[in-house]
């Protein structure tokens, strides 16, 4: 029988609960001697957490598809800290006609308002990143498609196309969520396509 009250319980369930903890993860920590041992280790002050720092390398080649090309790639830091909170997004829209926008702007037009703009765009390599720790993909990013319009791609038809991130919809687990590998993917969008509100581009903040 257990020497917590129901109280204590319930006091600890609504603390995993507002932090985000899910019970995928409740049951992870709860069977691992290790997870528990380095936790009683920080409370009682035998130990402390550090962060994991995640430098990512902007100033290289992005991963390219076989028979493609890259006709702009604007490199950046070699020393990127990955911090969520330096990417913001930017939805272009076109101007008002009537007190209505109308349609939706194409590739050319967001690459022309992010410039005209002065916003920077973070390239591909962040991106290559992100799909090889997906635990960093923001959740607010949502089932949008996150462009990242610092590397444009060359297809061998001649079409241009950008790189995105996006988490899947409708995959089996908590909430409509999987395991992170399955959930979060990368792919192509062409540039002379719409980009609406489902499809904001990835900007940089100031740090």
């Amino acid at each position: 029988m257990s020497k917590f009250s129901i109280g204590q319980m319930n006091q600890l369930g609504d603390a995993l609960e507002r932090y985000g903890i899910t019970p995928e993860e409740v049951t992870r920590f709860s069977s691992s001697s290790e997870i528990l041992q380095g936790l009683l280790d920080v409370i009682r002050g035998r130990a402390k957490v550090v962060m994991f720092r995640h430098i990512i390398n902007c100033n290289v080649d992005p991963e390219v598809p076989d028979g493609w090309d890259v006709v702009d790639h604007i490199r950046g830091s070699d020393q990127f800290e990955w911090d969520r909170n330096r990417i913001g997004l930017h939805i272009t829209r076109r101007k008002r006609v009537g007190g209505l926008y109308h349609g939706q702007p194409f590739g050319d037009e967001v690459q022309q308002d992010l410039r005209h703009r002065c916003l920077r765009v973070p390239n591909a390599n962040i991106v290559d990143y992100l799909i090889a720790h997906p635990e960093l993909v923001p959740e607010e990013w949502g089932a949008d498609r996150v462009m990242f319009w610092g590397t444009v791609y060359r297809n061998p038809e001649g079409r241009l196309y950008v790189r995105y991130i996006t988490h899947r919809i409708g995959v089996k687990g908590e909430k409509g969520r999987g395991p992170l590998n399955e959930v979060v993917k990368s792919g192509y969008q062409e540039v002379r396509d719409e980009f609406g509100e489902m499809r904001p581009a990835a900007i940089l903040k100031d740090s």
